[in-house]
C-alpha cells in the first residue's frame, strides 16, 4: 500500500457483514476499501458458523437456543427486536441474491419431534412463538404432525417419537465461505479495493476526515464500517468508538459425515431443545450430513477452538 490511501469508505473486516456492505455499496458511485488483517477472507465468524439463513420454527429453536445469554427472567422472544426485523428482511432477500451470484444452497424443511407428553408442549410453545413471528413479519406457519405423518417425512426418525414439529420454505442451508467470496467477488467487479493482511491498529480524526492507521500504512476515510465480527469491541476500542457495550462469546462444534450417508434424512432434524442445548442433522447441498452436537457453552478466550468428545442426542 501506498503511504496514505484516500477512499470514500473504509470497511474493517473480511466476513459476511464486511463483504455484504462492500458489495452493496459498490452499486453505488462509491470509492470502497475493505481490509481483512487475515491473509484470507472469511477466517472467523463467517467461516465456522452454521451458515443457515432462517426464519420460521427454525428461529424460534434458535431464540430458545441462545436464550442462555439473556438475563433471568427474561423472554426469549421480543417481536420489537430489531435482530429479528433484519432477520425476516434478509431472509427474504437471500435467494434471489443467491441466484443472481451463483451460490450453491438448498431449502430443507424443518422437522423437531418429540418422544413424550412434555417435549410435545415444548414443540407447541415453539410451534406457537413461529406462528406469531411469521403472522407479524410474513411467512408460513408451522403445524404439529402426528407419529405417522412424521414417519413419512422421515423414515429413519427414532421410534421413540411420537409427535414433531413441521415448518416449510423457512430454512436455506449454504457454505459460508462460498457466500462471502461470491459478494467480495461481485464487490470487486464493481471496483471495490480489498487489502488482505492489513490490520487496523488505531482510528483518528483529523479535518474533517477519519484516518486508519493500519500495519500497511494510513487511509483516509469519509466513513469507516466496523465490520470487524469477534473483534467487533477491539476496533470499536482503536477508535474510541466504544461506550457501553461488550460482546460475550459462546461456541457449540459440529461435524460433517461422509456423502455415502446421502437420502439418510430428508429435512433439518432437531432433537429435544433447551436453553444452550441443540441438537440437529441437516442435509447439505454437497450431499453430506451436517450434525450440530452438544451445548452452546460459554468461553472466554474468543480464539478458543478447541473441540470435544460429545455424544449427540438426535
Amino acid at each position: 500500500m501506498r503511504e496514505v490511501l484516500r477512499t470514500d469508505v473504509l470497511i474493517i473486516g473480511g466476513g459476511i457483514i464486511g463483504a455484504v456492505v462492500a458489495r452493496e455499496l459498490s452499486k453505488y458511485r462509491v470509492d470502497i476499501t475493505l481490509v481483512e488483517k487475515s491473509p484470507n477472507l472469511c477466517a472467523a465468524t463467517s467461516k465456522c458458523s452454521h451458515a443457515m439463513i432462517y426464519w420460521g420454527a427454525a428461529m424460534a429453536t434458535s431464540l430458545l437456543l441462545k436464550s442462555i445469554m439473556l438475563p433471568a427472567g427474561s423472554p426469549i422472544y421480543d417481536p420489537e427486536l430489531p435482530f429479528l426485523k433484519a432477520a425476516r428482511e434478509g431472509f427474504q432477500a437471500f435467494d434471489k441474491l443467491g441466484h443472481d451470484l451463483d451460490i450453491p444452497h438448498s431449502h430443507p424443511n424443518f422437522v423437531a419431534f418429540a418422544r413424550n407428553e412434555k417435549e410435545i408442549s415444548f414443540l407447541e410453545a415453539l410451534r406457537d412463538v413461529s406462528n406469531d413471528m411469521c403472522e407479524k413479519m410474513g411467512g408460513g406457519k408451522a403445524k404439529m404432525v402426528d407419529k405417522k405423518t412424521l414417519k413419512e417425512l422421515e423414515p429413519n426418525v427414532t421410534d421413540e417419537a411420537i409427535a414433531g414439529l413441521y415448518d416449510e420454505d423457512n430454512l436455506v442451508e449454504l457454505f459460508g465461505p462460498d457466500y462471502v467470496f461470491a459478494l467480495i467477488d461481485n464487490a470487486k467487479d464493481n471496483g471495490a479495493r480489498v487489502l488482505m493482511s492489513t490490520e487496523v491498529q488505531r482510528v483518528s480524526k483529523r479535518n474533517g476526515l477519519l484516518i486508519a492507521e493500519t500495519n500497511q500504512g494510513k487511509i483516509e476515510a469519509d466513513f469507516v464500517v466496523n465490520a470487524g465480527g469477534r473483534y467487533a469491541d477491539i476496533v470499536a476500542d482503536r477508535a474510541g468508538a466504544r461506550e457501553g457495550w461488550g460482546l460475550q462469546f459462546n461456541r457449540t462444534q459440529m461435524m460433517i459425515l461422509d456423502k455415502r450417508l446421502k437420502g439418510l434424512i430428508n429435512n433439518m432434524i432437531v432433537g429435544p431443545t433447551s436453553p444452550g442445548v441443540f441438537d440437529f442433522l441437516l442435509p447439505l447441498h454437497t450431499g453430506n450430513i451436517y450434525v450440530g452436537c452438544g451445548t452452546y457453552d460459554p468461553v472466554e478466550n474468543r480464539d478458543d477452538t478447541a473441540t470435544q468428545d460429545r455424544k449427540s442426542v438426535v
